[in-house]
């Protein structure tokens, strides 16, 4: 079969070698066969563009001129076309400017035109345009007065000429009364005859000329030759002569034997002409005879010179390739000076340069000289055939590191007269793969190496060349990279690290590009690989484009390119963070992996729970009865920057609806977003915190959170509470709240709802009142652990210690017996040692030592201090000389508190050493002196509302038994009458202590990741290290568990933590001696 296609003007262009067919067949039923595309090999070309060539030039030339004409090609060359004058049509072939200039000289007014253009590839199409060149004729003039000879005495001749308006010009001519002479005397001998000339321009613009010979005779007569030696193959010459007698005279030509010879035609007006071709070469005499009274002669001597016509030695054959080396021409006469295209002049001779010829026949003369410029010429045609210049491009040098695909483009010019390629690529491992005779093929390379690449090219002329290009294929590096944060704030760079790899070859430099989300190029960073991060200043809340090139030594280039979206960030202060969500979103957004999102912010709809009408918060709309419904969302916070706060706590109200066991919720936070979101509160408690720890469907990928285990859901808000203190220092943390459920079912489930979320300092202070005795050995140990949580959580807890007078005495009990013996009373204590936390309103807030369950723990001192407390207390104390005055400010800071609360002022002193006890302690902390007014405290009532304050003043005499003024502090705490519970408490000290409490100020905070953990943390210092230090662990009671030295240079350290119990320690990073960074860790179980 043969099929046809007629290319349409619409259609795409296809490069030699790239025509791609796809053949279907299809039968009756209109069933389709597989497409079939292979191809024969081939150099088909395919396009829509015709050729064209429109025509410019000159428009009005005289005659005798020549018109410049200008041809401009399009298409593909080289171009043919045909140049018409009306009668005759010049064909032009290879052209390969698009600009051709010809010259044409034209005898009449004539209109030139292409009527024909053809490309390479035979393509035809009609010229465009044509151009009349006008040919205006010359005025024919002649000089009509000037005699051939004058005398050197003679007076001036006027110069006159049949046309008049022009101009005499040549030796003698001087203008006299405003007309033109000649004068024999201002010519002179000298250089005589002499050629006057007489120049006129028409109307029309076109310039004629007219010369005649004068002699100025200084003797009788003269004779004129244009030369004393001529050329036997030179054009015939005039011979002038000149009398003072003034008549015509005759001329014969003597050989050098004086015989007359022919060759010399007399004129018989003083002049002849003599023609060197018929002469042999040698000396011949021109001899002039004139009569004037007797026949007198002049004669003169002029010889005919032959030169050897030359041979070219070696240029022997009959055909040349363009490509060939340029070669010196020789040739069989010496000094012989060659002409041709492609022959230029160089210091060693004459050179022949075959590639600076068109294809084509040319000529190549060769011309000998004598010394008096004499010549004889010979030349030898050749034909030069085209030769291509062969060269190619490689797609890429760098491949995957498991090898990859290399195209090749061929920039061979002339492709159409190629008739075989034949591609090395250097890859002998691929066995024939390795060759191919492709326009454009492809590779496979394996691996990175040194490789040698060749194309040879042979055309139908049999004209060969060959391009190598000898190159490294290198493996491709792996961009990539992470944003520290997404967290925006004035004057602070958005960071960003390099996660590039280069497994061969090093990386050597990045690239950074910022831009907006449409494209806007922002700036741009040009880094080393050693510089692993940047930042970058964006100026606004906004979405950006951002773009990583990564360069390895090589020059291989990868790209990674990622949109991010910068979400504010809340800079906290002491005055914390309030958002109950009534008036907007608050910038918080609903986000998930999938698209499967069910929240919604209004007034929550949950069944059983009370609405209160524009008291809007956040809650999910679960479709009911979806088979396979899952979804795991979330909500997230804008940013917040921990850096203005000390001791945070976060709140929020809650709602469970959730299918027991299967669905659930969980607070998370992010710090580091390559660390990914870490759950708050997993291993550490919280007030009304996680209570489910094997959520099957793992919100945010954990197993614990807020769930049921029984389906008994939330009809009203749950306020949930937990510390922060792992995030202070923190520039950039989010939060979110996300969800793993199932849709709604038959049970009722409606899934999780939260609200009202506030981070504030954490201002609730718990009292731990110890009973202990110093002659009883189990006081002391107690007294050990007391004075321990007393030092580590001097922040969140008032540490009062009663000395009581059993089992034996006790002489700080003996100083003054009130206020032990009060509230042992009170609480009904049933021996020592023996402890109460926060009044020990709960049975698990009392602890008699007895085990190790009941004794105080760190997450029952965190606990209380979590709460939010009813009341504040400032307490303010003037230490004067014998006694101080303590003041008190009572102020309700919740809506309403009923119950009677009772205040109480508590004397003690940090450390008193004046005793060894029976038990050998000799170091006592925080003994209670006394209380003020009385041990029994002072009743403050009860109906309390928001901001209503009570302000007591007490005085107290320093007592004789105070060992050292200066350990004296003064505690006050307010009890609730009805439950006993301790609402609030405060406390002064007259010397501040010094080492708890507050974190050092000018410490940096340690970053470690991940936190909680249960194997093994990584310390980051934020930079690398100048100095060697220690990285420190402690735990709660201050015991040092892990301390390891650190060299300098590093940035990131390993601490393995399994072996430590869980629970909470504290890391320090300790340089020169000086703490210079912080933070806490939570081991995990």
């Amino acid at each position: 079969y043969e099929l046809a296609y007629v290319v349409d003007a619409v259609d795409g262009e296809v490069a030699p070698g790239d025509l791609q067919v796809s053949l279907i067949l299809s039968d009756p039923a209109g069933n389709n066969s597989d497409p079939y595309n292979d191809l024969e090999s081939n150099t088909l070309e395919v396009y829509t563009e015709l050729p064209t060539a429109v025509l410019a030039g000159t428009p009005e030339i005289c005659e005798d001129e020549a018109a410049e004409l200008t041809v401009y090609l399009q298409g593909r060359g080289p171009w043919s076309f045909s140049l018409y004058d009306g009668s005759d049509t010049a064909k032009f072939n290879n052209i390969a400017e698009d600009n051709f200039d010809l010259t044409v000289a034209p005898e009449q007014t004539t209109t030139f035109s292409v009527p024909v253009i053809m490309d390479r590839n035979g393509v035809k199409n009609t010229g465009s345009g044509s151009i009349r060149v006008t040919v205006y004729e010359k005025t024919d003039v002649q000089i009509t007065n000037l005699a051939s000879g004058y005398s050197l005495e003679a007076d001036p001749v006027r110069l006159q000429a049949n046309v008049p308006g022009g101009i005499f010009s040549g030796p003698g001519v001087i203008m006299i009364s405003g007309s033109p002479y000649f004068d024999p005397a201002l010519a002179d001998t000298v250089n005589s005859p002499h050629t006057i000339v007489y120049t006129y321009t028409n109307p029309n613009g076109c310039i004629s000329e007219a010369s005649r010979l004068v002699f100025v005779l200084g003797a009788e007569g003269d004779v004129y030759i244009p030369s004393n030696v001529v050329c036997a193959n030179g054009d015939p010459f005039m011979v002038n002569a000149s009398n003072i007698a003034g008549v015509n005279g005759s001329f014969r030509l003597l050989n050098a034997g004086s015989q007359p010879v022919d060759g010399l035609t007399d004129n018989g007006d003083n002049s002849a002409e003599v023609d060197p071709a018929l002469l042999v070469p040698g000396a011949y005499t021109i001899e002039y005879a004139y009569f004037d009274e007797v026949t007198l002669y002049i004669r003169r001597v002029f010889t005919v010179e032959s030169v050897t016509a030359p041979v070219i030695t070696n240029l022997v054959d009959d055909t040349y390739c363009q490509n060939i080396e340029p070669f010196l021409l020789q040739s069989s006469v010496p000094n012989t000076v060659f002409e041709g295209p492609g022959v230029s002049l160089t210091f060693e001779g004459f050179v022949f340069t075959p590639r600076d010829v068109k294809p084509g026949t040319i000529a190549i003369i060769a011309t000998a000289s004598s010394e008096h410029g004499c010549t004889a010429s010979s030349q030898r045609d050749v034909e030069i055939l085209f030769a291509p210049e062969t060269k190619f491009s490689i797609s890429t040098s760098c491949i995957p590191e498991e090898g990859g695909t290399v195209s090749f483009e061929n920039l061979t010019s002339g492709k159409l007269e190629v008739e075989t390629w034949n591609w090395d690529f250097g890859d002998p491992e691929s066995g024939e793969n390795n060759q191919s005779d492709l326009v454009n093929p492809k590779h496979f390379y394996s691996r990175q190496d040194e490789v040698t690449i060749s194309l040879t090219a042979t055309t139908y002329g049999g004209c060969m060349d060959t391009y190598v290009m000898d190159t490294l294929i290198g493996n491709m590096p792996l961009a990539d990279f992470t944003v520290l944060s997404d967290c925006f704030a004035n004057g602070s760079g958005i960071k960003f690290i390099n996660r590039s790899t280069s497994l061969s070859s090093p990386e050597d430099s990045l690239i950074w590009t910022f831009a907006t989300s449409t494209g806007g190029v922002l700036g741009e960073i040009r880094v080393d690989a050693s510089t692993d991060t940047v930042a970058f200043p964006f100026v606004t809340v906004d979405s950006y484009r951002v773009g990583l090139a990564a360069v390895n030594s090589m020059g291989c280039v990868d790209t990674a390119t990622r949109e991010i979206t910068l979400r504010p960030t809340i800079r906290l202060t002491t005055e914390g963070y309030d958002e109950q969500f009534n008036e907007s979103e608050a910038m918080w957004t609903i986000q998930s992996n999938d698209g499967v999102e069910s929240w919604t912010w209004d007034v929550p709809d949950f069944d059983g729970f009370i609405q209160t009408s524009g008291d809007k918060g956040w809650f999910t709309q679960l479709p009911y009865g979806e088979v396979g419904y899952l979804e795991r969302s979330w909500v997230q916070s804008p940013c917040f920057d921990f850096t203005g706060m000390k001791w945070p706590v976060i709140k929020l109200d809650i709602m469970k609806s959730f299918i027991p066991g299967l669905n659930g919720a969980v607070l998370q936070y992010m710090d580091v977003n390559e660390e990914g979101w870490k759950t708050l509160g997993a291993d550490t408690p919280g007030l009304n915190w996680y209570n489910v720890s094997t959520i099957y469907n793992q919100p945010g990928e954990s197993s614990t959170g807020w769930g049921l285990n029984v389906f008994n859901p939330d009809t009203d808000w749950v306020t949930a509470i937990h510390d922060l203190n792992g995030l202070v220092g923190n520039r950039n943390v989010t939060f979110r709240l996300a969800i793993a459920t199932t849709g709604a079912q038959g049970i009722g489930n409606q899934g999780f709802a939260f609200d009202n979320v506030t981070i504030t300092e954490r201002s609730k202070r718990a009292v731990l009142e110890h009973f202990t005795n110093s002659s009883n050995a189990s006081s002391r140990s107690a007294d050990d652990l007391i004075d321990a949580y007393g030092k580590t959580y001097a922040k969140d807890l008032v540490d009062l210690q009663y000395h009581m007078d059993y089992p034996g005495s006790d002489p700080m009990h003996d100083n003054n017996p009130s206020p032990p013996t009060t509230r042992e009373f009170f609480y009904g204590v049933p021996q020592v040692p023996y402890a109460i936390l926060d009044g020990g309103v709960e049975s698990s807030h009392r602890y008699d030592f007895s085990e190790l369950k009941t004794t105080p723990s760190a997450d029952q001192i965190n606990l209380v201090s979590l709460e939010i407390p009813a009341f504040d207390i400032d307490l303010e104390v003037d230490w004067i000389e014998g006694s101080l005055e303590a003041t008190t400010t009572v102020t309700c800071v919740t809506d309403q508190y009923e119950n009677n609360i009772q205040l109480y002022m508590v004397v003690f002193e940090s450390l008193v050493t004046a005793y060894t006890g029976i038990n050998g302690d000799t170091e006592f902390r925080n003994v209670v002196l006394d209380m003020m007014p009385t041990a029994a405290g002072r009743l403050l009532g009860g109906n309390w509302y928001r901001n209503v304050k009570d302000i007591r003043t007490d005085t107290w005499t320093y007592a004789p038994y105070v060992e050292d003024v200066d350990d004296l502090g003064v505690a006050a705490f307010v009890q609730d009458r009805n439950t006993g519970q301790i609402l609030q408490a405060a406390v002064n000290y007259k010397t501040p202590q010094v080492g708890i409490g507050d974190q050092p100020a000018g410490l940096g905070n340690l970053h470690v990741y991940p936190n909680p953990a249960s194997h093994s943390i990584y310390v980051n210092l934020g930079s690398r290290t100048e100095h060697g230090g220690i990285i420190r662990l402690t735990d709660m009671s201050g015991r040092v568990v892990i301390a390891e030295n650190m060299p300098a240079g590093y940035q990131i350290y390993q601490l393995d933590i399994q072996h430590l119990n869980h629970g909470m320690y504290v890391l320090e990073w300790i340089e020169s001696g000086r703490i210079r960074g912080l933070n806490k860790v939570v081991k995990s179980r």
